[in-house]
């Protein structure tokens, strides 16, 4: 339950940032009188990707949130026991489309 809390405190945190950055790049342009100036549109477009950013980024974080497929996991495991024990690598025959 502590977890869930820290992480919607972290985005609460990293979504007001984002919020304030933007809000300030409008009140510069409101206060620069930018309005048809070529640099309005840049910083405009500064604006619109950190926006995008932060979606991105908890499109990332809900997609890390997602159960590991169990093939999968058992892959990983079978991977990291071949590493620990020194076996052979598996990187190379699959893209050599050779057998170590």
């Amino acid at each position: 339950m502590k977890e869930a809390s820290h992480a919607a405190a972290e985005r609460t945190d990293l979504a007001g940032s984002v919020g304030a950055a933007q809000e300030r790049i409008t009140h510069a342009i409101k206060i620069g009188e930018m309005r048809g100036d070529p640099l309005c549109e840049v910083l405009e477009a500064v604006s619109t990707s950190l926006g995008v950013q932060l979606q991105l980024h908890e499109a990332a974080v809900e997609r890390a949130r997602l159960p590991i497929d169990p093939a999968a996991l058992v892959r990983l495991e079978q991977a990291a026991s071949l590493a620990l024990t020194g076996g052979p690598p598996l990187w190379p025959a699959r893209i050599l489309g050779e057998r170590c």
